[in-house]
């Protein structure tokens, strides 16, 4: 059988390499195997490259693989620059008032008005409230004056924001109006509705 001897150069090892990278013809065929490894014969004088099925006596198999093994898994990328930020929201609107067992206003946000009609303590805040959230507590109040009024022990409020388009009565609206309903103790442990003195916080 006839062999083609090839002197080896380094051009021309780059040049063998590229070649069986990029080629798909006879060339590559009949150097392959199914498994993409790459088999010829070196020269035992020279180093000389030919392809043959069978290399001769005294010279050498080579084989290499078109792809190489799997690489380890790279490192963590770097975390990517914090972005600006952002503006800062407007605050909550808190409305708030202290309401006496009868039903006036010991102080109060800007604009609030109250009334007491029947067991209902009404207080307006002059704006729409159907929104909000809003929590009264009863409890002692000051006076200003020295001392203090409320009830003890104090019970829970009931708190009702309507969103009506009426009014409870005359001066306060349903959208803008707390109707507070207090309740004290009957003497036995009992509450029921009567007259407190109460705080009454409004949140938008």
């Amino acid at each position: 059988m006839k062999r083609m001897l090839i002197r080896a150069t380094p051009a021309f090892w780059v040049a063998v390499v590229s070649l069986v990278v990029a080629a798909s013809g006879v060339g590559y065929a009949a150097g392959s195997s199914s498994s993409g490894t790459i088999v010829a014969c070196v020269h035992h004088k020279g180093g000389g490259l030919y392809i043959a099925a069978k290399c001769a006596r005294r010279d050498h198999r080579l084989s290499w693989n078109v792809t190489g093994p799997q690489g380890g898994p790279g490192g963590a990328g770097t975390a990517g620059a914090t972005g600006a930020t952002g503006p800062t929201g407007a605050p909550a609107t808190t409305l708030f008032a202290q309401i006496k067992a009868s039903g006036a206003i010991n102080t109060s946000s800007p604009g609030a008005t109250s009334t007491l009609s029947a067991s209902n303590y009404y207080i307006n805040f002059g704006r729409d409230i159907t929104h909000c959230s809003a929590v009264a507590q009863e409890g002692d109040i000051p006076l200003f004056s020295g001392g203090s009024q409320g009830g003890s022990p104090p019970e829970t409020a009931n708190v009702t924001i309507d969103d009506g388009s009426g009014s409870y009565t005359t001066g306060f609206p349903e959208d803008d109006t707390v109707d507070v309903i207090t309740y004290v103790s009957n003497g036995n442990n009992a509450p029921v509705v009567g007259a407190a003195a109460f705080y009454l916080t409004v949140t938008c």
